[in-house]
């Protein structure tokens, strides 16, 4: 397949309306699928945190119960989400493809290309423009969609938000496998009320995103001073945790302030997104930074005994994602920024086009640092 961009969400909606239209209608019947099935965005989101179980189900091994797979508080931070990212971007265009297949009429040709182009929108939390706002259409309730009708003939309706919560299926399922508000709450929520009413008050979310913009903003600049990779990434996890609890909320804790919850949030994904892209970022403007081996961190699919346990390094398995060859993803396969013209994706700062005309490294460090020092 080929190469397209992971567009700023803004500039998703504004400049490629049908692209905007697919990811929504797709977000949207993804949403839908049985909770049961590994390729929801339950199953999906489940990978991360709660509800503690192996993925894909009923895959059996020596798993640490009681947490995620996702690893925190490493290195392997930064690249474990990019396989994360990759798997729910991968669901949702071929939830696009085969909604853009059913189109008849004039329109059906330029929804299908929408389709294959779709790729994961960013949400750039430290771009001047926006200012750190929550872009404007995660906050609504409902939103506008166009999907194919009786025939294939193009139907637009308003439809609840897949961007605005997640409304979970089962009230037995969150009471089995959640503890406290979680187990009650059925959807996702920014800034509850309270815990008898988590109504989101996504104002507030927004007012605690701007007010850090100025910082956040400085943080990201200063991520491209880093002189490894290992600080870059975690001066990155603080600067993401911090936009985790922000958005979330404290009193109660939402969804996106627990690590056990967040990636059910819709806005989970456009974060996570541009953390990828941050990362991406440094991986272009420093080629030779590699990842270096540090203390092995647990996780649901890794045990990691004593004192004295085995570091975590490029050859540390990313469980639970598979190559398509069958074995476990590692930190070793995306140690190169150009890996990711390999699955498909490219940012503005980091352009397929410079994989196709076969670029040298240093010209594409050049042009993404250009492009970073004017941005931030």
């Amino acid at each position: 397949g080929a190469c397209y961009h992971r567009y700023k969400i803004q500039t998703l909606q504004s400049q490629y309306p049908d692209q905007w239209n697919m990811f929504i209608a797709a977000l949207a019947d993804l949403q839908r699928q049985p909770e049961s099935n590994d390729m929801s965005w339950f199953g999906i989101g489940g990978i991360h945190g709660a509800p503690y179980i192996s993925w894909p189900r009923g895959t059996t091994g020596n798993f640490n119960q009681g947490m995620g797979y996702c690893v925190h508080g490493g290195p392997l931070f930064a690249t474990w989400h990019r396989p994360y990212t990759l798997l729910i971007e991968q669901a949702l265009q071929a939830r696009a493809v085969a909604i853009a297949a059913r189109f008849t009429g004039s329109r059906a040709a330029a929804y299908r290309t929408a389709a294959d182009q779709l790729r994961l929108p960013y949400w750039d939390w430290s771009d001047p423009t926006t200012r750190s706002d929550i872009p404007a259409p995660v906050m609504q309730p409902t939103i506008s969609v166009t999907t194919p009708g009786t025939n294939g003939t193009p139907v637009t309706s308003t439809i609840q938000n897949p961007l605005f919560q997640y409304n979970f299926q089962s009230a037995a399922t969150l009471r089995q496998y959640f503890s406290g508000n979680y187990a009650n709450w059925m959807y996702t929520t920014r800034h509850p009320r309270s815990s008898s009413d988590p109504t989101p008050v996504n104002a507030n979310a927004n007012t605690m995103m701007q007010n850090g913009f100025t910082t956040r903003r400085q943080q990201t600049y200063q991520l491209f001073s880093q002189t490894s990779f290992n600080s870059m990434a975690s001066a990155l996890e603080g600067i993401h945790n911090q936009v985790h609890t922000n958005v979330g909320g404290s009193n109660p804790l939402g969804h996106m302030s627990v690590t056990n919850a967040a990636s059910f949030d819709p806005i989970f994904w456009l974060h996570h997104c541009n953390v990828d892209r941050m990362v991406a970022l440094y991986q272009a403007i420093y080629p030779s930074n590699r990842l270096q081996p540090s203390p092995g961190r647990a996780t649901f699919g890794r045990i990691v005994p004593g004192i004295d346990g085995p570091n975590d390094d490029l050859f540390t398995n990313l469980y639970p994602f598979r190559l398509p060859s069958g074995s476990w993803w590692q930190s070793n396969e995306i140690k190169s920024v150009g890996t990711i013209w390999k699955y498909r994706y490219g940012y503005d700062e980091i352009p397929c086009s410079m994989h196709t005309s076969g670029a040298t490294g240093s010209d594409l460090s050049a042009f993404t640092r250009q492009k970073v020092n004017a941005l931030y």
